[in-house]
């Protein structure tokens, strides 16, 4: 993954794919064009669109497992980790350097392949830094620690000139590395390296401040920060002055043993620890408010002697300072801004926080005593907050039920609680793990009784827990709920919690293409999709070893990326309006500009 926003492109990373040759000339409109990365031929090829034609080919060398497009489209930069062994815990014992292959969008001709280092930070997904103007790409490269010094590999920060096709600069790097972020216009570099070992030994955590500004000498090292305790990966400030490094702290439910968290900031300009807040305890969920310019985290509140904490808290850093504090439903899971950008959503198992963000005020909305106490049973823990796109309901969703619930946010009340998931499908699937249950019981008493009785084992089997996902229509009039135990789709209008319909097919995951007229359901050997307009089922297209979809930048096409094959789908009607097929590994998609 690419950590800098404005470079990120629609790309998707999935499985390699290859294409049938079809004649087409070079000279085909740019704006046309895929490319798709075939790990195992390996080779780039670029395919016209919507047709799926190939318009050319280019081999690679190694073992390529990744694309990143450069923002003007020009050049296609392919990394390969190099060849070796995944050790674990260990990391990967790489036996050659990995590399960077420059290819010329347009022509489908390498321009230079540059070595780097041992190894990449993410491995088959690597994680890296690109300029938005494209010219500067920044690699980790992990090396290798092994007790035998003779097998230890180098471990350094690599930078590229991607005019040049060739290494800028490196730098060594003593501390293994787990994070690399930067500022937006990547002119430095975070290198957060985490706590490693126990108490007295173990090795702090640790983060370098790095300048990429040098085109001459590369990278250079402009501090090292020494922190404290356990911290996560840092977050950068809206402004891009400060660090914050979150630490959850030792929380315990005995307020004698509760160690609270805390926050660390370090200045970006003067390369310091200028403060340690506090956290509170169970500090976590740190969201940045880029509009506010501040940055948002839960905790729970005080734990008291014998009881739970009976409120939670919303803790606003601004700058170097903890601004405010506001008290919040207890047991905070996660957080969810409005469409609008103007409230605040704070998910607990009870009641939701709303938090107005203009005055920073905020009340619960109680998810078990609105309209009449509708939540008879405890769905458990609350799993996502789906919020429709004109901002007037919100849809919940729990980690040990298929339940729906469905919130009116303008009267702050429930509106419906949906059971998802077709009732006779789950009932069969209980009865046949009952029946397989007493099969195995009886087996194993017979057995042990003819080996004159005594202890005996037998198999317990148990329907698997509901996973579900949701989408939302664009224009808000109904949610879409993926249900796995039940193998189907529940569609509820959200004005009144009714169920329409529960679409039988089922998956493992939902996706909105654009235009939101078609709702797919992507399964490992099917692509079905539902007719959002109508509510109703659509075409099932078989697919080998789907491994995902990719919009297109105008939103006017999806590719479908399997395996051995690409298929191009209009999101507005759901027809396939092209194919290519016969590669060996499909991995990852771009798009032309």
């Amino acid at each position: 993954m690419f950590r800098n926003e404005s470079s990120l492109r629609r790309a998707l990373v999935c499985s390699l794919a290859a294409f049938v040759p079809a004649p087409a000339a070079m000279a085909a409109e740019a704006a046309g064009r895929a490319y798709v990365l075939d790990r195992d031929t390996p080779s780039l090829a670029a395919l016209a669109l919507p047709a799926g034609t190939l318009l050319g080919s280019v081999a690679l060398q190694g073992r390529p497992e990744a694309l990143v497009r450069t923002p003007d489209g020009s050049k296609i930069l392919v990394l390969d980790q190099g060849p070796g062994k995944d050790k674990g815990d260990a990391g990967y014992q790489a036996t050659a350097r990995s590399s960077l292959t420059i290819v010329d969008a347009a022509a489908l001709k390498v321009l230079s392949r540059v070595e780097l280092g041992f190894g990449l930070l993410g491995g088959d997904n690597p994680t890296g830094l690109l300029g938005p103007d494209g010219e500067r790409l920044v690699l980790l490269c992990p090396g290798y620690e092994s007790k035998n010094p003779a097998e230890s590999l180098a471990r350094e920060l690599v930078t590229v000139s991607v005019a040049k096709g060739e290494v800028a600069g490196r730098l060594p790097i003593e501390r293994a590395v787990s994070d690399l972020q930067s500022d937006p216009e990547v002119k430095t570099a975070f290198l957060f390296s985490a706590r490693r070992g126990k108490k007295e030994a173990a090795q702090p955590a640790e983060l370098r401040i790095v300048d990429l500004k040098g085109d001459l000498q590369g990278p250079r090292l402009l501090g090292k920060v020494e922190l404290k305790g356990d911290p996560q990966p840092p977050v950068l400030s809206p402004d891009g002055g400060y660090l914050y490094l979150l630490d959850e702290g030792n929380p315990s439910d005995k307020p004698e043993k509760n160690v609270p968290g805390s926050i660390q900031v370090v200045s970006v300009a003067t390369r310091a620890l200028v403060a340690t807040l506090e956290g509170g305890t169970r500090p976590r969920e740190m969201t940045v408010d880029a509009k506010g310019k501040r940055v948002f985290f839960i905790n729970d509140g005080a734990p008291a002697k014998g009881l739970e904490a009976g409120f939670g808290e919303l803790r606003v850093l601004q700058g170097a300072e903890l601004k405010t504090k506001l008290e919040t439903a207890p047991g905070g899971r996660f957080l969810r801004f409005s469409p609008g950008g103007d409230k605040l959503y704070v998910v607990a198992p009870a009641a939701v926080t709303v938090v107005e963000l203009a005055g920073l005020q905020a009340h619960p909305m109680h998810l078990d005593r609105a309209k009449g106490a509708i939540l008879y049973d405890d769905p458990g823990p609350a799993k996502e907050l789906a919020l429709s796109p004109d901002g007037k309901r919100a849809f919940v969703l729990y980690e040990k039920s298929s339940k729906l619930l469905v919130l009116d946010l303008d009267k702050e009340e429930t509106v419906a609680m949906v059971t998802t998931g077709r009732g006779g499908i789950k009932f069969m699937k209980t009865l046949g793990a009952a029946a397989l249950t007493a099969a195995s019981y009886y087996a194993a008493d017979r057995q042990a009784s003819r080996s004159g009785g005594g202890l005996f084992y037998y198999d317990v089997y148990q329907v698997g827990r509901a996973v579900t996902s949701i989408v939302v229509r664009p224009d808000s009039r109904f949610v879409y709920v993926l249900n796995t135990q039940s193998g189907d789709v529940t569609v509820a209008d959200s004005a009144n919690g009714q169920v329409v319909d529960k679409l039988a097919g089922g998956g493992s995951g939902l996706r909105l293409l654009p235009g939101g007229k078609r709702v797919a359901v992507l399964a490992s050997d099917q692509l079905k999709l539902i007719d959002a307009e109508a509510n109703r089922k659509g075409p099932e297209l078989a697919m080998d070893k789907l491994r995902s979809l990719a919009p297109s930048p105008d939103d006017k096409f999806v590719l479908a990326l399997t395996d051995s094959q690409v298929v191009t789908l209009d999101p507005a009607t759901g027809e396939v309006r092209g194919r290519a097929t016969g590669f060996k590994k499909a991995v990852q998609v771009v798009f032309a500009p």
